[in-house]
């Protein structure tokens, strides 16, 4: 399978496909947005390189790689070996290019600063402190903006990349949420890019979290050999994208996946959110505390999923029974889902350890209900989860910037 490829909606007609150069002077944006392109992929490449890739005339390459380095994009990164016993130049993309990533949950609102590398700068994660979290969630992103601009100044911010989730849905080519003061939806996208006059996108967060899927585990296993996958993130909701042939699925309103209003059994009201969501988790913990009074967690005051997870890994007893509880009621809804799609591949990541352990246990569980082969299909991202290395922030930035660089044209927006 391809590298995974999420896409704003606004450029759904966009297809997978080889894209090769055209030679002609009017397709000469084009043919640079496909240099641009390729140059940000593959972090550094060669003019024969790009010759061979594209299918383009070594000397249309030279004349755009030159008009590139003059307007200061693109940057001489040393040189390679270029066969038979030569050496030849190579070129990236400049660091100082930024995109502002945003994710928007129904509790906090996370904002951070990355480069065409997808180094962090700056990060701040807010929680919402009223009810009224559309006024909230635009003024903290308003000002983190502001931040980003005065650390980097505002003509090096390319865009922004807005990742939704909670009761967003997709309207037009942007993401919306009911607005009960105002009497009507409030399309996120378009407020802040009238506020700030950046370009901005927007998405679920868990599509740009499975654009950046490839990254996260590619020391675990290689997506490119798969037809279907299910990526499910366990944060404060429960969401999962779905991809078939490298394409993310959207469905209605753009929420193919989501799996946090699924009952747990007939016989409750409980849903898998209100089991498995990061609130869920730590009631069920504080429930826990009367019954392990020694537990590493029983005496703090405030209590955060990162206290749990930690005091799994170090095998607290009341910690290993509430992602226990967690494997066997993930297992069960992994093992459904597995029965109804029969996908290559589930990875699990967000709030949850980053341990053998857990990924064993969750296997147990899948097995128990869909039998050991299938069981082997999940997977877990062990890397540990970071504010700053948040995949759905780290995918919206890279989404922003291969689509800059790739069918808009970084230059049109210096």
């Amino acid at each position: 399978m391809e590298p995974i490829r999420a896409y704003h909606p606004r450029f759904s007609s966009f297809k997978k496909m080889n894209r090769s150069g055209k030679n002609a002077y009017t397709t000469l944006q084009e043919n640079r947005n496909l240099i641009l392109e390729l140059i940000y992929k593959h972090r550094s490449i060669s003019r024969k390189q790009l010759a061979d890739m594209t299918g383009l005339q070594l000397a249309t390459i030279t004349m755009i790689m030159k008009e590139l380095l003059a307007q200061g994009i693109v940057k001489d990164s040393g040189r390679m070996d270029g066969g038979s016993g030569r050496t030849v130049k190579t070129f990236s993309i400049i660091d100082e290019m930024y995109v502002v990533s945003v994710r928007i949950t129904a509790v906090y609102v996370k904002v951070a600063l990355y480069d065409t590398k997808l180094k962090n700068h700056y990060v701040k994660k807010c929680f919402f402190t009223t009810d009224d979290t559309i006024p909230e969630s635009r003024g903290i992103i308003l000002d983190c903006i502001q931040e980003a601009e005065k650390r980097v100044g505002r003509d090096r911010i390319a865009g922004i990349a807005i990742g939704v989730e909670h009761r967003y849905c997709l309207t037009g080519d942007d993401y919306a949420i009911w607005d009960n003061k105002r009497g009507e939806y409030c399309c996120i996208g378009k407020e802040i890019h009238d506020l700030t006059h950046h370009l901005v996108f927007t998405n679920r967060a868990i599509n740009y979290s499975t654009y950046h899927l490839n990254d996260s585990i590619s020391d675990i296993i290689d997506l490119n050999y798969f037809h279907m996958l299910i990526n499910i993130n366990i944060s404060y909701e429960l969401e999962s994208a779905v991809i078939i042939d490298g394409e993310i699925i959207y469905g209605k309103n753009g929420k193919c996946g989501q799996l946090k209003d699924l009952r747990v059994n007939g016989n409750t009201q409980a849903t898998y959110k209100d089991v498995l969501g990061v609130a869920g988790v730590l009631r069920r913990a504080q429930e826990l505390v009367r019954d392990y009074p020694d537990s590493c967690i029983s005496g703090l005051k405030t209590l955060n999923i990162r206290d749990v997870i930690n005091g799994y890994k170090a095998q607290d007893p009341l910690c290993l029974q509430v992602y226990d509880e967690v494997c066997g009621h993930l297992g069960f809804i992994i093992a459904t889902l597995i029965k109804w799609m029969d996908p290559d591949a589930v990875i699990v990541g967000d709030e949850i350890p980053t341990n053998e352990r857990f990924l064993e246990r969750l296997r147990a569980c899948v097995s128990e209900y869909a039998g050991q082969e299938r069981a082997a299909r999940v997977s877990c991202i062990n890397k540990e989860r970071i504010t700053e290395n948040d995949p759905a922030l780290i995918g919206a930035a890279d989404f922003a910037f291969s689509k800059l660089f790739g069918q808009i044209g970084f230059t049109e927006n210096l």
